[in-house]
């Protein structure tokens, strides 16, 4: 992970000149190199959960056989036919993992610089968390992760043909983005603090009460259903947990973070649509927390915001030193963060070099 833990310090030293000088054109090169050496550790890595999947699928593609009938990869069709594509390229797998490297970081990398002032804390944040679940591990649901959040501009601009054009795309890929459709509604409202406090506690009170989880293995078995009930009795249909669940516990305080400092951070272009989809993340989560891989599965497309919200954060205060101690303190949470997913060993399993 040393190169992770390299990118990490490179980082933190850009946020902390970039929260005390103007914009310039240098925090852009350094994004884009950042991110150019980010999709490169995420293409040439050696081995990572799914890893192997991920490459004897593209073998047998690139051999003819047809996508339908393997089943070590959910047959999501833009992700079958970019394979075949790939294939037709090169026979070596390597480009399968190098072309989702760099378009995902890329993409995502490009919408920070759009939509928030200080991007480098959004990269920041994507590093220690999502990065590595994504790009590292679940490539499918890394690039639609990033379509996803790339459609975030059509939500605030109100293009709802070419938001819905891409939420197709990113569900060829993982057919889980579908329900960011949603997002849509949801980013033209602002829901007042009391709703959304209200609705937080709905939901911990019908999760405390009966889990959504439950209810749904006590279902029968149904052939649209069979990607979902195939984890019933599996580690991933388990619980995660309610207040021992640290991303609830983290979402939670953010999302109260932000209700505290609302009339400031609501002036932000993209801050109502991350918040209130962040607030939908949350209560998923809430609501299956006894069932982890549809929890996990779904808030992480509603979670995209999060770390567009990070780096509205340092608009709570005033610029100079209280804006410089807060910059230090979400270095020092990013830390954190990275932190705990090695030491649980979420990252366990990934070999970078």
């Amino acid at each position: 992970m040393f190169l992770i833990e390299f990118t990490f310090i490179l980082l933190s030293l850009c946020i902390i000149f970039q929260v005390n000088t103007k914009p310039s054109l240098i925090y852009t090169i350094m994004l884009l190199f950042i991110a150019l050496f980010m999709a490169g550790i995420a293409g040439f890595r050696i081995d990572s959960p799914d890893y192997e999947n991920y490459y004897l699928y593209f073998n047998m593609l690139s051999k003819g056989i047809d996508y339908r009938q393997i089943n070590i990869v959910a047959p999501d069709p833009a992700f079958a036919l970019l394979n075949i594509c790939l294939s037709r390229l090169s026979t070596n797998p390597l480009i399968l993992f190098l072309f989702f490297g760099i378009t995902s970081v890329l993409i995502n990398a490009f919408c920070f610089k759009k939509y928030v002032k200080y991007f480098m804390i959004s990269m920041l944040f994507y590093l220690v968390h999502t990065y590595v679940a994504r790009e590292l591990m679940q490539i499918r649901a890394g690039l639609a992760c990033a379509l996803c959040l790339f459609s975030l501009r059509y939500i605030v601009n109100k293009c709802p043909w070419r938001f819905l054009i891409t939420i197709i795309l990113a569900s060829s890929f993982h057919l889980g983005a579908v329900v960011f459709l949603i997002a849509y509604p949801l980013g033209q409202y602002k829901f007042n603090s009391k709703k959304v406090a209200i609705a937080i506690i709905c939901a911990l009170i019908i999760s405390s009460i009966f889990p959504l989880g439950a209810f749904f293995k006590s279902l029968p078995s149904y052939a649209f259903l069979n990607r979902i009930q195939y984890y019933n009795d599996t580690e991933y249909g388990q619980s995660s947990g309610l207040f021992t669940n640290v991303v609830i516990i983290k979402e939670l305080l953010i999302i109260i973070v932000c209700l505290a400092y609302r009339r400031v951070l609501e002036n932000i272009p993209y801050f109502n649509v991350s918040f209130n989809t962040y607030v939908v993340s949350l209560i998923w989560l809430i609501l299956w927390n006894d069932f982890s891989i549809v929890a996990s599965r779904i808030a992480t497309f509603y979670s995209i915001g999060e770390v567009l919200l990070m780096a509205m954060l340092p608009f709570i205060t005033k610029s100079g030193g209280s804006r410089n101690i807060l910059a230090v303190l979400l270095i020092l949470l990013a830390g954190v963060i990275m932190f705990m997913n090695i030491y649980t060993g979420k990252w366990d399993g990934v070999v970078i070099i």
